[in-house]
């Protein structure tokens, strides 16, 4: 085998929820990628990972032009879907692999994300409930102004449409990278049906884009906070799902990331 740890990507898979199909299916590719990329292990653990994923970036376009793949795995049939279930396999692997070895190095993209949830966990955004009850002036405000700080390099503001975008839907907070790079920062109550629609309708605006989207939550204070936020919590895994699925045979990169925002309240005395 050709697999250093056979027994437990299947594994992996198997808990992840895979059909038997799937994953004898990624095992087998997940061969055929080491058997042309023998340093593969090697090149996700420094962070080198990309250089191989470019040679599986193949679009419809490359595939009608006549053009043939970077990579040089032998595929029997169509070649542009062969290429993406092998670019899907390659994904599958990658995100196993960090999760199993936690040392290794990230993308870019993805550290950049860890980096922003980490600074909204520990944001203590304060707003005095008696004069400010919206949640622009408690929250949105009060983070855009966290995020300008903590990452000045970026360009950030907020109720702002995604250049592009084929509608004039407006993201809570947007942070631009570059033309090909943005980070969508929604702002939701605890309700998973907030949550997903966001997200669904902000991916597909920003298809053709690099994307970190981050899923911001604050909580409802009723007597059903707690289910609230486990049903959120269940649907997060089900976006993380999702979202491994746009990268597979995509030239962009998507990353999701999910933060519960913490909010002071003070008394009407107290400066907010």
């Amino acid at each position: 085998m050709l697999i250093t740890q056979p027994i437990s990507f299947h594994k992996w898979m198997t808990n992840e929820g895979y059909s038997e199909n799937t994953v004898a299916s990624r095992v087998s590719e997940i061969n055929r990628i080491k058997g042309a990329y023998p340093m593969l292990d090697k090149m996700i653990q420094n962070g080198t990972i990309s250089k191989i994923e470019d040679d599986f970036i193949y679009s419809k376009e490359d595939a009608n032009a006549g053009k043939q793949p970077k990579h040089n795995i032998p595929i029997s049939g169509n070649v542009y879907n062969g290429t993406a279930s092998l670019r899907s396999a390659l994904r599958l692997y990658t995100r196993f692999y960090r999760s199993v070895n936690p040392s290794a190095i990230k993308t870019p993209l993805t550290q950049l994300k860890d980096s922003i949830v980490s600074v909204i966990d520990s944001a203590n955004i304060t707003y005095n409930k008696a004069l400010q009850n919206s949640v622009k002036a408690r929250i949105q405000i009060p983070l855009l102004s966290v995020l300008k700080q903590a990452f000045p390099n970026i360009e950030w503001d907020m109720e702002q449409t995604i250049q592009g975008a084929s509608t004039n839907d407006r993201v809570d907070i947007l942070g631009s990278l570059d033309e090909n790079t943005v980070i969508i920062i929604e702002i939701d109550n605890t309700r998973a049906d907030q949550v997903t629609k966001k997200y669904v309708s902000r991916e597909a605006l920003a298809e053709d884009k690099n994307v970190i989207y981050i899923s911001v939550c604050y909580s409802n204070n009723n007597q059903h906070a707690g289910s609230f936020r486990t049903e959120v919590e269940k649907y997060v895994e089900f976006i993380k799902r999702v979202n491994e699925t746009l990268n597979y045979g995509s030239v962009f990169e998507k990353v999701y990331g999910h933060a519960w925002i913490k909010i002071c309240n003070l008394t009407k005395n107290q400066s907010a």
